[in-house]
């Protein structure tokens, strides 16, 4: 079993984990449209890669945290950072990594694909297919109150 985490806007806690953020927006993983689910193998490394994505204007909005648990049988590991493209960690995020999320979740192959994280490549994303058969397996504990500590904003 994998623990992992995920943090959004306390706002869209009922929708943390439906994909329908991809109406809005792609990301280094999916194109818009592709429904897909972003948490990270660390409390920690989830705050990192939502911080990265925050203006300063924005300190005043809540956030909730969501501890995740994942049977290892629904995970589907990408090979190695090696087998991705040169240029995979580039921002903006480039056609190529956005190919293949969106392909996996069109594949149907597994409910969660890991990948390496853009921030720290030795620690893993999991992509949640919301759609998949198997999501279901995926524990979501509830969401307990997130704050970023006030020093990141300096």
């Amino acid at each position: 079993m994998i623990k992992a985490w995920r943090i959004v806007k306390a706002k869209h806690k009922k929708k943390a984990f439906t994909g329908d953020g991809c109406q809005y927006a792609s990301g280094r993983w999916h194109n818009l449209m592709v429904p897909m689910v972003y948490c990270s193998d660390s409390q920690a490394l989830s705050a990192l890669e939502t911080f990265v994505h925050l203006q300063e204007d924005v300190k005043h909005i809540k956030y909730v945290s969501y501890e995740i648990h994942i049977p290892d049988a629904l995970i589907l590991e990408l090979e190695s950072i090696a087998s991705l493209p040169k240029r995979w960690r580039k921002q903006p995020a480039g056609a190529e990594t956005k190919k293949i999320g969106s392909d996996w979740v069109k594949s149907n192959e597994s409910a969660v694909l890991s990948v390496p994280s853009v921030i720290l490549p030795d620690s893993r994303n999991y992509l949640l297919n919301p759609l998949h058969p198997k999501f279901s397996q995926v524990t979501i504990n509830t969401p307990e109150p997130f704050s970023f500590d006030a020093r990141l904003w300096k």
